[in-house]
């Protein structure tokens, strides 16, 4: 019989535990899908998502220091031979956020990105493309293909 209860309890605890814990480190679960955390010094403004390859934009407050924006680069969810992109912009600059979303395919995004006049440069991006990754600052950096080429420190 105390074999039992102690089997009971720990079932029982079980149960009231695992549902804090079911959405991982993100207890504002939005989707992994979209958001790895919910920081407020980063802040996501527009996200595309065709095939399982994702492409987002997000926002940082100023004192928001290269290895926090690259740990949150990291936690975004990926697929494997997929394409993952996230371009960080500083707070205050003009975004892709909607045109971004309503982008029809991957060839619009680019587009938007590289040829689109009037938006801000971005001072970091993250790329994933299968095994390979890739990870940033633009304004050291200049001459990466993932950087506009007028990207200036603000």
């Amino acid at each position: 019989m105390k074999m039992f209860k102690k089997f009971l309890v720990v079932g029982l605890v079980s149960l009231l535990i695992a549902p804090l814990n079911s959405y991982g480190e993100n207890p504002n679960h939005i989707s992994d899908d979209v958001m790895p955390s919910n920081r407020v010094d980063i802040q996501l403004r527009g996200y595309f998502k065709e095939n399982r390859n994702r492409i987002r934009t997000f926002s940082y407050e100023p004192g928001t220091e290269m290895f926090t924006i690259w740990n949150h680069a990291k936690q975004l969810q990926k697929t494997d031979v997929r394409i993952t992109e996230a371009y960080y912009y500083p707070a205050g600059s003009r975004i892709p956020g909607n045109e971004l979303t309503y982008s029809k395919n991957l060839r619009d995004v680019h587009f938007l990105f590289f040829d689109t006049e009037g938006l801000s440069p971005w001072r970091y991006v993250y790329r994933k493309e299968g095994y390979q990754e890739e990870f940033i600052d633009c304004a050291h950096d200049k001459q990466s293909k993932l950087c506009r080429d007028n990207y200036v420190i603000r």
